[in-house]
């Protein structure tokens, strides 16, 4: 996709040795996360991205799913403080 402007999906299936329906899939999911866009034109055709909006992109992902664990860990943690604060306040008295 870098050597060219856009290619097209039975173009790029060809190239991968996939089905064109695979290669749709894999077209969409790469859409969906920003890596390559629709090129304009009546063909179904895409385009990458410049490499710094690509990797903007990629690390926006990760920092989403980073950010979601930390949350998920600090839930943990409050369930635990919620569990054991009666117990130790049990024993005080």
């Amino acid at each position: 996709m870098l050597d060219r402007s856009n290619i097209g999906v039975d173009e790029l299936a060809e190239t991968l040795a996939l089905s064109t329906e695979k290669t749709k899939d894999l077209l969409l999911t790469m859409t969906t996360r920003g890596l390559i866009i629709k090129a304009p034109g009546p063909k179904d055709a895409f385009s990458a991205l410049h490499p710094r909006m690509t990797m903007t992109n990629i690390f926006k992902i990760y920092e989403k799913m980073v950010v979601q664990d930390l949350r998920d860990r600090r839930a943990t943690v409050d369930r635990m403080v919620n569990l054991l604060t009666p117990i130790f306040d049990e024993r005080k008295n």
